[in-house]
């Protein structure tokens, strides 16, 4: 089995019965997305892939295994899907929420909320019923001191600190797989 070049990130859902990596090929990140045998077998689901933007993808899983968010640093996303009882990924409406910078996210054990480090931020969402995230108020705070592993260097666009939530986490119409 072999994935696109780029695996940033291998992912199990909460049942064990799904696997997803979010890799990037060609400065495109997909999703793969494997059913998990009862031996550990991985195979591979259909569609095997799902678009998830460009570049710098990192994912996690919702701990009750419904949904799933997929970031996307260089197109300044996160990428939000269903997870379906067959473990499949399908994109939510809206598809992304933009957030400058976005490299990794993190979500509560009790998945009431999802944080994304940003460019010079941290992104807040609260995480509705059915897995669609909305902006926290305020939308950002500022990530404070310096980590040893920065982002990308971001776009002109994302290079401004986000103060307002009209410059990080508004939904985008694009479409997933930006």
């Amino acid at each position: 089995m072999t994935t696109p070049n780029g695996p940033q990130l291998l992912t199990v859902s909460p049942d064990g019965r799904s696997a997803y990596i979010a890799h990037t090929n060609s400065g495109n990140t997909f999703v793969s997305q494997w059913d998990v045998a009862a031996d550990g077998t991985l195979t591979p689901k259909s569609p095997p892939t799902v678009p998830a933007g460009m570049n710098n993808a990192a994912m996690v899983i919702a701990p009750n295994g419904r949904s799933a968010y997929v970031t996307s640093n260089t197109d300044a996303l996160v990428h939000q899907y269903d997870i379906g009882a067959d473990g499949k990924l399908a994109a939510k409406t809206p598809p992304t929420l933009s957030v400058p910078g976005a490299t990794w996210p993190a979500i509560t054990p009790d998945g009431k909320s999802l944080y994304v480090r940003g460019a010079g931020l941290i992104a807040q969402f609260n995480v509705g019923a059915d897995g669609a995230l909305s902006a926290k108020t305020p939308a950002t705070v500022p990530a404070l001191g310096r980590s040893r592993r920065s982002p990308s260097p971001p776009t002109a666009a994302a290079s401004t600190r986000a103060t307002a939530p009209t410059t990080c986490c508004s939904s985008t119409s694009a479409q997933a797989g930006g």
